[in-house]
């Protein structure tokens, strides 16, 4: 009889592209399963709850899997294991018995990001790879004004990368859009029920285009309502963006809050 597990993970996405296994690509999809498949001696399939771009990190990834009754390996002992032949950048953070019927993609009720934005005046070479570098100083409070124009059930077409989906697939909620100054660093927090593709660096792109004095903070409105992927702002680089936590209980979604920068997570037992 097999066992339902969920896995969290942690990794820096830098070198890998993306979360999902491709056939002629490094993905942390693909490195973890052949971790599964080397310590439990048959072929393993994953089920990750986000599929995050090339070059994004995560700190809370949610993986269930059925492992097989044998070998019979109790969880904290796998995740040692899988920690040993996994590469440095991905790592097991804890291991977890769930019921038959949960799926770490379905099972979820939302998804907390966080994106590291840099001024320049805070330029450091350690934090090229987890961060964007802005080449000069953004207004923060009207970034925070923006931010909070978004939260709220909206059609976010405009913040989408994807151009043919139907108007009922592109209805998210947001609980929380913040920017907030954090050990000199910008800080961008979203959580929501879900996000489109590449959504969260659109938003971020669209707030650093406030911040830059190139869109007015009153123009959010309008540009959710005009559902129009070319709204004159970029989509931010992968590097700063983490998938921060994963929400199974709405209570601890709704009151979410940043304990901790995304390099300083406290270890896992």
């Amino acid at each position: 009889m097999s066992s339902n597990w969920l896995l969290q993970v942690a990794y820096d996405g830098t070198v890998y592209r993306g979360w999902q296994r491709q056939r002629d690509a490094g993905t942390v999809q693909g490195e973890l399963e052949q971790a599964l498949t080397d310590l439990f001696g048959c072929d393993l399939r994953v089920s990750g709850c986000s599929r995050t771009d090339a070059g994004v990190h995560a700190l809370a990834q949610q993986v269930s899997l059925c492992v097989p009754e044998y070998p019979p390996i109790p969880p904290n002992n796998a995740r040692k294991a899988l920690n040993d032949r996994l590469p440095d950048d991905i790592c097991v953070r804890s291991i977890e018995v769930v019921s038959a019927d949960f799926h770490a993609r379905f099972s979820n009720v939302g998804k907390a990001y966080v994106y590291l934005l840099a001024p320049h005046a805070h330029k450091h070479p350690f934090l090229g790879r987890f961060s964007w570098t802005m080449p000069r100083n953004l207004a923060l409070a009207e970034m925070q004004r923006a931010a909070a124009a978004l939260i709220g059930t909206h059609d976010f077409t405009t913040f989408s990368c994807v151009a043919d989906r139907d108007d009922a697939g592109n209805t998210r909620t947001l609980y929380q859009c913040r920017v907030e100054e954090l050990d000199g660093l910008l800080v961008v927090k979203v959580v929501g029920d879900g996000f489109l593709y590449r959504m969260v660096r659109r938003i971020v792109g669209f707030l650093v285009g406030v911040g830059s004095g190139r869109i007015s903070p009153e123009d959010t409105g309008r540009l959710l309502a005009a559902r129009d992927r070319n709204g004159g702002f970029c989509t931010a680089p992968p590097q700063g963006l983490f998938l921060y936590d994963v929400f199974f209980d709405e209570d601890q979604r709704d009151s979410w809050e940043l304990e901790v920068m995304p390099l300083l997570f406290p270890p896992r037992p």
